[in-house]
Order: C-alpha cells, then structure tokens, then sequence
C-alpha cells in the first residue's frame, strides 16, 4: 500500500525512535545539505539555464554549485554544531564496481563525502565515504530517470569491490513548483511499487525542522547475500533557483 506523503508528515514526529550513533552521523551530514539549501534560498541565488555559459550538463552543473559554492563553504556549520574535526566534499570521485559478467567498472559518485565521526563509527573499515548521487527532475515522468538512471538501480545492482556504507544518499533538483517533494516522493513509489528489491518505499522523515522534502526508502542489494540498506532522499525545490 502506498501511504499518502500529506498524511504521513502529521505523524513523523510521533514515530521517532531511538537512533544509532552511525544512523546519527548519515542524518547530521544530510541537517547539512538542508542547511547549505536553506542558506541559497536566503541568498535567492538563481542559475539561468539560457544564459548558462558552461559546457557541463546543467544537472551537474547544479551540483557542483551547491558543492563549491556551500557544502565546501559552510563547512564550520557543520562542525561546530556537531562537534567534528573533519568533513570534506568531493564530486566525481570514482571507485571500482563488478559488472554481472565479472568484469570491473568504474562508478563514478556524484557528491563523495568524508567525516571523521563517520569514520570513527566503522572501525576496522577504511575508506568510509557516504554517496551522494543527484538527478534533475524536470518533468514528472523524470521520476523513472531518478529510478533508473545511475541512482536506485545503481544501488541495488552494482557490487562494489570497496566498503560500502548500507545507507545511500540522492538528491533531486525539482524545476517545476507545482512537482512539490510530496507529489514527486509518491510518484517515485508508483513506479518502485513493482520493484522486487524494494522492501519499503519512500517515506517522509525530518532531517531539519525547516524542511518537509526528506524521504528514507528500504531496498536490498542484488548480489551475495542480498543484504538489506537504506536510502535517504532530498527532493530539494528548484522552481524558484533554475530560470531560463
């Protein structure tokens, strides 16, 4: 059954429970990206996509603003608030994946991030990194783009030969006003509702108090033991920063 967002977010504060110290860690980095998000709608910062002299596909152009010009900015917010000594953001980063024919590959992540308190929690693991990757969502139908198209799909199929945390990150630009994260979260779970390694579909939480665009869906991986992670998912409205 596909639960109604609108009635779901009356009873988020009612169904919090206790969180683990890893889970705090995941959730305090995404506090951040709604931070850095809250501070481009005070600064009304606006990307033009007709006057966009760039030669990077816009969707990635509109990551890597948010990444230089905030999440690397900002980044005392961060640590002051949480008490860590080291974040770092990245873009493009790659690691190394098997294919189903046993080849490797090379999955390329759009937003890399790095933070000791993340680290310190997985000891005896190196390399701990969380994954963020980011779709545009022009158009509603864009929604299967955001299943399939390097994100959910990706997930769930692509066996990575490094450490992989059991909890992934995407974020949407949504370019239309009338596509709220409401509308898009429940279009996303039309199309996973079918999806045989989807155990839970996206379902609201709060990240940060001034924001209702946070989701966490449940999936299981594709391979080996078909272990069971966690997505959360930002569909941050862009109707008012993209103009064309």
């Amino acid at each position: 059954m596909i639960v109604r967002m609108s009635e779901a977010f009356n009873f988020i504060s009612k169904r919090k429970q206790p969180l683990s110290l890893r889970q705090k860690n995941i959730r305090n980095i995404l506090w951040y990206f709604l931070e850095c998000y809250n501070l481009i709608l005070t600064d009304k910062k606006t990307y033009s996509i007709s006057e966009n002299k760039s030669k990077i596909k816009f969707e990635n152009y509109l990551r890597n603003k948010l990444v230089d010009e905030y999440l690397r900015v900002y980044t005392h917010l961060f640590q002051n608030r949480f008490k860590t000594e080291y974040i770092f953001f990245d873009k493009d980063s790659e690691e190394t994946y098997i294919g189903k024919e046993g080849y490797e590959y090379t999955d390329k992540i759009d937003i890399y991030i790095r933070d000791k308190a993340l680290q310190d929690c997985w000891s005896g693991k190196k390399n701990v990194y969380f994954a963020v990757e980011c779709k545009r969502i022009k158009i509603l139908s864009d929604t299967q783009k955001y299943i399939d198209e390097d994100t959910i799909g990706k997930f769930i199929e692509r066996k990575h030969i490094g450490f992989r945390l059991p909890c992934e990150g995407q974020l949407a630009f949504i370019y239309q006003k009338k596509n709220t994260p409401i509308i898009v979260a429940e279009e996303i779970n039309k199309k996973l509702s079918q999806n045989s390694n989807t155990k839970n579909l996206l379902s609201p939480i709060e990240l940060h108090k001034t924001q209702n665009c946070s989701f966490i869906s449940k999936h299981t991986r594709a391979y080996a033991k078909h272990n069971v992670f966690s997505i959360y998912h930002l569909l941050l409205d862009y109707s008012q920063i993209i103009i064309n």
